[in-house]
Order: C-alpha cells, then sequence, then structure tokens
C-alpha cells in the first residue's frame, strides 16, 4: 500500500503524465489530498471581491482537477482499461457511480499494456508456509 505522502508526491510529480498506472491507495489518497486542496483554495479565494483573486483561485482549482483526470487515468490504466473510460462520466445519472467502481477495482496483478504493477503482489503470500 502506497504512504499518503508517496501517493501525494506520485501525484503531483506526474501531473501532465498520463501514462502508466496507479494503484488504488496511490489514487484515493491523491483524491483526498486533491479535494482538500480545492476546499481550500475555494474558501481562501472565495473572500476576495477582485476579479485577480478569483482569477487566481479559478486557474488554481482547475489545475488541481487537471491533476486528479491525469491521476484517474492512470488508475484506469492499472485495471487494464484506457483513458477512455473516464468519459462513462457523462452517462446521465449512472455515469459517476459507474466511474467510482471502476476506481475502487483491484489492478491487473501482471504488466498490462501501461507497464508494470506498481507494488507487485506476492503470490506465495495466501499459501500456508511449510513445517
Amino acid at each position: 500500500m502506497t504512504g499518503i505522502t508517496t501517493a501525494v508526491a506520485n501525484g503531483i510529480t506526474r501531473t501532465f503524465s498520463w501514462r502508466g498506472r496507479a494503484t488504488r491507495s496511490e489514487y484515493w489518497f491523491y483524491v483526498l489530498f486533491c479535494w482538500a486542496v480545492v476546499l481550500g483554495l475555494a474558501f481562501t479565494f472565495s473572500a476576495f471581491e477582485s476579479g485577480v483573486a478569483a482569477s487566481i483561485g479559478g486557474v488554481s482549482i482547475m489545475l488541481v482537477w487537471f491533476s486528479l483526470f491525469s491521476a484517474m487515468i492512470r488508475r484506469l490504466h492499472d485495471t487494464g482499461r484506457s483513458g477512455a473510460w473516464a468519459l462513462i462520466v457523462l452517462l446521465p445519472f449512472i455515469g459517476g457511480f459507474w466511474l467510482f467502481l471502476l476506481m475502487t477495482e483491484p489492478a491487473q496483478p501482471h504488466p498490462n499494456r501501461f507497464g508494470h504493477l506498481a507494488h507487485p503482489v506476492d503470490a506465495t503470500a495466501d499459501r500456508p508456509s511449510p513445517k
């Protein structure tokens, strides 16, 4: 499992990269971080009445959402799906729920067309040790 600091560091450094894979823990820790940042920015910049401050806040929030979108694409890659699956959110009523379910699926346990598994699963972990 990826720790929160590693997940946030990976998310930030890979903001403009749609290649590769992101584990479930990496994705969800980064989602929590991004929501906290967006709420903080919205709260901070809503206090200003000038158009410049609102513009800076809006651009900052858009950058955070772009970063979150790239993490979502890498998470879809981890499940073996194309990033185009993110467009499923455009389906009325069920799209957002369906995308949420896709984000919670386990990773493919082997290398796929998007890269190697970030944290390989030990195939012998479920077997009892020999006596």
